[in-house]
């Protein structure tokens, strides 16, 4: 589907530039951010208090949670990013096109708005807000408004003809658009469940997942990697070379859960049928894609877009490493939640949609009709490449099967000797990239 891209790159904190299509053509322009030091204190506050409210609610429920927080986090992230009345202006001009003909059941169905956000490394903590929560209000900031309430308007995600997608600088050699009638798409399905002390996923919510997977014609899906150790996953995406790696498990901000191995140092020999917990950083996540890059990594665990105090999230980490497209989520989630927004997904992909595109029709299943539980904008995406990852699938194809293959150990270069990248990667090997001076991502065992 054709978008009208609207592009905000934030530089630093006190620039950014924005590139939109008018009548004319093209446009590219600079802008400013105008510091507001109470905006930033009041996103990170509020944020704080809807993250304690779902880690104490019952069953992630929500319980207790004040819609108006949400809509008063969206309404400073929209101070923050319109600061500029010339960017504003420029992004409302479109919005209220779109949004007039909407209202008016004039809208094409190729008449959507795509925002893509970009953040260069200068912009510093600014990428780690929940932009996803971002809220519209129906009238430009340079109007005066009256009264002590809120400003009416609506979530980002409440619009069909809105998408919002955080985007990298285009990654060379990503390589080309999956093609259904060439081999099947793989996708391996790693389930991290059944740690001691940790929320048990159901069977009910993989086979959710797993159901809506099946729905794309020739899939083949790799689901029997369950509680894998570190060196075996990695193994595994190495040998089965999945096109979308789909993790199921549990996370914090700047880690995920693995399982350690019966050869792990840390392993608890006193319990040796019980699998056991290895909190993976974000530092060492990206790694596991070292000899084998697919163009999907969808991490179906809590906090896996939430950054740590001065450090990386699970999402960005893998997307700095050069993965094309990452889902995350930027909150803890509902078991069920999760489930139903990859089934919405994953029915999207069968249907040949855009992976952002997909992203945003589960974003409003989670918030529909009343977008009052910050479940909606806990979906993120990570794109880095504005090519289709996947061409659209026909029901009628018949795709043929790769034969089945063992995952075996990969072989360990010696010390020094260059290690085999495919050549789907991108123009640096990952190999190089990890090894490079003062690289931030670090080995593991």
């Amino acid at each position: 589907m054709p978008y009208v891209d609207f592009t905000i790159t934030v530089k630093d904190e006190e620039s950014v530039s924005m590139e939109y299509v008018d009548s004319r053509g093209s446009r590219r322009r600079p802008g400013k951010l105008v510091p507001d030091p109470i905006a930033y204190f009041t996103i990170r506050r509020m944020n704080e208090w809807v993250n304690f409210g779902l880690l104490m609610s019952q069953n992630l429920k929500g319980d207790g949670l004040d819609p108006e927080d949400l809509k008063a986090i969206g309404l400073n992230l929209y101070r923050i990013l319109f600061s500029d009345p010339e960017v504003e202006m420029r992004f409302r001009d479109l919005y209220d096109d779109l949004y007039d003909d909407s209202t008016q059941g004039q809208r094409s169905a190729d008449r959507r708005m795509r925002l893509r956000l970009v953040f260069e490394s200068a912009a510093g903590s600014l990428g780690n807000l929940p932009w996803e929560l971002l809220f519209i209000p129906k009238s430009r900031m340079c109007e005066k408004s009256v009264g002590k309430d809120l400003p009416e308007g609506s979530f980002f995600g409440q619009k069909d003809f809105l998408l919002l997608t955080r985007f990298s600088p285009p990654a060379s050699g990503v390589g080309q658009t999956f093609k259904a009638g060439d081999e099947p798409l793989r996708i391996l399905l790693a389930i991290y469940t059944g740690f001691p002390g940790l929320n048990t996923i159901r069977s009910v919510e993989i086979g959710i997942v797993r159901s809506a997977m099946e729905t794309i014609p020739g899939v083949r899906i790799l689901d029997d990697a369950l509680n894998l150790s570190y060196k075996k996953l990695k193994d595994r995406i190495s040998s089965d070379q999945p096109h979308i790696v789909h993790l199921i498990g549990h996370g914090e901000s700047g880690k995920i859960t693995l399982a350690y191995d019966s050869d792990d140092k840390e392993f608890d020999q006193r319990h040796p049928n019980d699998p056991q917990v290895r909190w993976l950083p974000a530092t060492q996540l990206p790694l596991l894609f070292e000899y084998h890059q697919p163009r999907l990594v969808f991490l179906q665990a809590c906090n896996g877009s939430a950054s740590p105090a001065n450090g990386l999230s699970c999402a960005q980490g893998l997307i700095q490493y050069g993965i094309p497209a990452v889902i995350a989520m930027q909150y803890s989630i509902q078991a069920e939640d999760a489930a139903n927004f990859a089934k919405v997904f994953y029915q999207n992909i069968a249907k040949g949609v855009d992976v952002d595109e997909a992203v945003r029709v589960g974003r409003h299943e989670l918030g529909d009709p009343d977008y009052d539980h910050p479940r909606f904008g806990t979906p993120v995406i990570y794109l880095r490449t504005e090519e289709r990852l996947f061409q659209k699938f026909s029901p009628k194809e018949e795709v043929p099967r790769r034969a089945e293959t063992t995952a075996a150990p990969l072989p360990q270069p010696a010390s020094g000797t260059a290690v085999p990248v495919p050549a789907a990667m991108t123009t640096t090997p990952a190999a190089e990239r990890a090894s490079e001076p003062g690289s931030q991502f670090q080995r593991t065992a």
